[in-house]
Parts: C-alpha cells; sequence; structure tokens
C-alpha cells in the first residue's frame, strides 16, 4: 500500500507508513472518499446554480411591471420597513409555490385516509401555467393540450395565472387592512374595499382576465399607502392567506375528480350546482386537516368572492355551470358559523363587511363606473 504522504511502498496489512509513520487506514479511507465528496459537491452547486438561473428568469419575465411598485412612498407619518424584493417574493406567483399549495391540498389526511379518493387524486397530475392570465382553475378527465405541444394526462387540475394574480392581490390587501390588535378599521374604506372596487372594474372591463400590470396598478395604490412601521404581520399573513386560497381553489377541483364528475357531463343544470356544492364541502374537509386549518373560512370566503366578480363578468341570459357566486359565499358563511364568528372577531371581517365585498346586481353598473374615470381602476 502507497503511502499517500511519503510515497512509501508498504505491505498491504500494514496500518502505518513504515518510513515516515502516517496513518495508512485515514489515508485510504480519505483517498476513497474524497472522489464521491467532490461529485455530490459538484451536483449540489449544479442544482444551486439551475434553480438560481430559473428563479432569475422568473423574475426577469414577470417582476418588470412591479418594479416601481417596489418601491413605495410611503404616506406621511409612516414609513414602511419592508424590502422591495419581499413585496415581489410577496406578488409573483412562482410555480414552486403554487405547487406547494398543491401538495397542502392533495397529501391532506381526509384523502390519504380514504380508500377511494385516495387512487384517483394520487394519479392527478397538476399544471401552473402562469402565462394564462385568466382568472380560472379546473379539473378534467380529457388530456389538456399544453402551450408547448404536450399534453398533461388526465385525470388532471389546471390553475391559470390570472387566478394566481388575483389571489394575491386578495390576500396582501386583506392583510394590511388588519392593524395588530384592531381588525379591519372601522371608519373609512379599508385597502380591501379599494382593492376589490378596483379588481372588479378591472375583471369587467377586461373579459375575466388578470394579468402582472393589473395587479401592480391596484397593489400601489390601494396596498401600498396602508404599509406601515410596526406591521410587521404583513407579509407574512398575505402569504399564509394567499396559500390557504390556492388550496382551497386545487381541493375543490380536487373534490370534482374524487367525486367523479369529470367522468361524464352533468345532466342537467341542477346536476351541476349540485356537483359545485359537493366540491365546495369537499374542499372544506381537506381543508380542515390541512397547516392552513385557522385560514379555512378567509381562505373559503374570498374564493368564492373572487369568482362572484367572474360570475358577474360573465353574466348572461343563458345559466352558468357554476351556481351563482353569491350562493357559495353565502354557503361558506352559513356552513362556517363558527369560523366566521372568529373572523369577526379577531379581524374585523363581520358578515357586513364581507357583503360589501361582492359585486353589485347590475354588471352595467361596474363598467359605467370603470369607464367615468378612464385609466384608474377606482
Amino acid at each position: 500500500m502507497k503511502c499517500g504522504q511519503c510515497g512509501n511502498e508498504n505491505s498491504s496489512t500494514a496500518r502505518f507508513c513504515a518510513k515516515c509513520g502516517t496513518s495508512l487506514s485515514s489515508g485510504s479511507i480519505l483517498n476513497r472518499l474524497n472522489p464521491d465528496l467532490e461529485g455530490t459537491r459538484r451536483q449540489v452547486r449544479e442544482h444551486l446554480e439551475a434553480t438560481k438561473a430559473s428563479l432569475n428568469a422568473q423574475i426577469a419575465q414577470y417582476s418588470s411591471p412591479l418594479r416601481a411598485t417596489a418601491k413605495p412612498a410611503a404616506p406621511a407619518g409612516s414609513r414602511s420597513l419592508i424590502h422591495p424584493m419581499e413585496l415581489l417574493s410577496l406578488l409573483l406567483p412562482f410555480h414552486d409555490q403554487v405547487r406547494q399549495s398543491k401538495d397542502i391540498a392533495l397529501s391532506s389526511p381526509f384523502i390519504k385516509s380514504n380508500e377511494v379518493y385516495r387512487p384517483r387524486i394520487e394519479g392527478v397530475s397538476f399544471m401552473f401555467l402562469l402565462e394564462d392570465d385568466t382568472v380560472n382553475a379546473y379539473a378534467t378527465d380529457h388530456p389538456v393540450d399544453l402551450p408547448d405541444g404536450q399534453k398533461l394526462e388526465p385525470p388532471a387540475i389546471v390553475f391559470l395565472g390570472g387566478l394566481a394574480h388575483a389571489l394575491r392581490l386578495i390576500a396582501a390587501a386583506v392583510a394590511v387592512s388588519m392593524r395588530p390588535g384592531e381588525g379591519v378599521p372601522s371608519t373609512g374604506e379599508s385597502a380591501l374595499g379599494k382593492a376589490f372596487r378596483a379588481m372588479g372594474s378591472t375583471l369587467v372591463q377586461s373579459g375575466g382576465k388578470f394579468d402582472i400590470e393589473m395587479l401592480g396598478m391596484i397593489f400601489e395604490q390601494a396596498v401600498v399607502p396602508e404599509i406601515v412601521e410596526g406591521n410587521d404581520r404583513f407579509v407574512s399573513l398575505a402569504r399564509s392567506l394567499s396559500a390557504s386560497m390556492e388550496a382551497a381553489v386545487i381541493a375543490h377541483e380536487a373534490g370534482h375528480i374524487a367525486l367523479s364528475h369529470t367522468l361524464g357531463m352533468a345532466l342537467n343544470f341542477d346536476v351541476s350546482r349540485n356537483q359545485e356544492r359537493e366540491a365546495d364541502s369537499f374542499a372544506s374537509s381537506v381543508l380542515s386537516t390541512s397547516p392552513f386549518r385557522e385560514y379555512l373560512f378567509l381562505g373559503q370566503i374570498f374564493v368564492t368572492l373572487l369568482f362572484s366578480w367572474m360570475d358577474h363578468v360573465g353574466r348572461a341570459k343563458d345559466p352558468t355551470t357554476h351556481p351563482l357566486g353569491r350562493e357559495r359565499f353565502f354557503n361558506v358563511m352559513t356552513n362556517n358559523s363558527a369560523a366566521a364568528g372568529d373572523a369577526a372577531d379577531q379581524f374585523g371581517l363581520t358578515r357586513e363587511r364581507l357583503i360589501e365585498l361582492l359585486p353589485p346586481e347590475d354588471a352595467q353598473t361596474v363598467t359605467m363606473r370603470f369607464l367615468q374615470s378612464p385609466g384608474r381602476p377606482f
């Protein structure tokens, strides 16, 4: 055995070098391990570089409309301590963040412990299409054609970028409207009210699209002025709320798959409505066993508020496949009365304040309000 220190050749059974006394066993072990360790280090470096490049590409592609927003001018007497990049990370829906919400929803003990639901959900393909600005998500048992020419195999859940943008705006507006220990301010219009009014007008004008520029504009006008020193909870609360809303949507779509709604066509409008109610109930059970259980009510209530606006946008004489968003909103209020009471006590989100966020009965009202003030969402 050759000594790694002096090069002396020793017998194969020698433990120490006969010339310099260096331990041969330790040298042998290191000689064997070093190539493996170097290979591991190289793989780690390559993985980190690939991850960094992917994140940088996403930031470069989607953050440019928000860069001005990330440098807010705080109102007199207040000072924001939130770093600009932290605001960007809050608003930009990265693929990994949405997939984490998916993992939380689909790994729920409610699903995993059910021998009927588990096989269906374990076979689900998931795709987040950030480049599609439509405010929507859907479940299907048919192959989905992807922008790159590939197909997403069924059963599948598709989550679109416009929905992610809208949910992040809502989460930020809810979080900033809550003063520590005070809930939603009792006087004046909160950031939440402003954001919903602006978002609703924008959705009507765009036909149900909500892109990153719309998000940045409304965030700057409705949310940024309310970011004040001392509200350190704002960012963490907004992240938890957006994750709970994403999980609520994904759990609802998973309900359609688990309950076999996607295997056939609804026989009539009443059947379709009942399937939506069943999927909402399924989502409630999923979220009740998730890490965001404390935001179960808030996640579902704001999702139904958003889709109330989407029903409002697409309102027509012919009935849609979904029940009226108002009905789903009031179902969440009724079926979670205890949680609704907690939200009112802890956050000031009373029934009356939440109802104020619903769209008006006539879509023309919102359209006219938008057209009367061109260039501004509110």
